[in-house]
């Protein structure tokens, strides 16, 4: 009787284990899962991010170019004040 009860118990342990390997596979799955998620959605914003820097760029070149044409237009009207005294 004793073996009997021993072989249950190690029975009982044996598919509480299998249980919890089964659930530790699920859990290695789903996290599998929402790392390849998050790589997708990484490589989105890399490229989201990408186009920002080269929008950003556009408008520092265009600001500048601006800043230049405004420093011009100074010294022209310098310039023609300068001829007008």
């Amino acid at each position: 009787m004793p073996q009997e009860a021993n072989m249950a118990e190690l029975l009982r342990l044996m598919e509480n284990m299998i249980v919890k390997v089964d659930n530790l596979a699920t859990d290695v799955k789903d996290v599998k899962s929402d790392v390849k998620d998050l790589k997708t959605r990484t490589v989105r914003v890399e490229g989201k991010v990408d186009r920002l820097e080269g929008k950003i760029d556009s408008i520092a070149d265009t600001v500048i170019m601006n800043d230049r044409r405004l420093t011009a237009v100074e010294h022209d009207v310098s310039d023609l004040k300068s001829r007008e005294h």
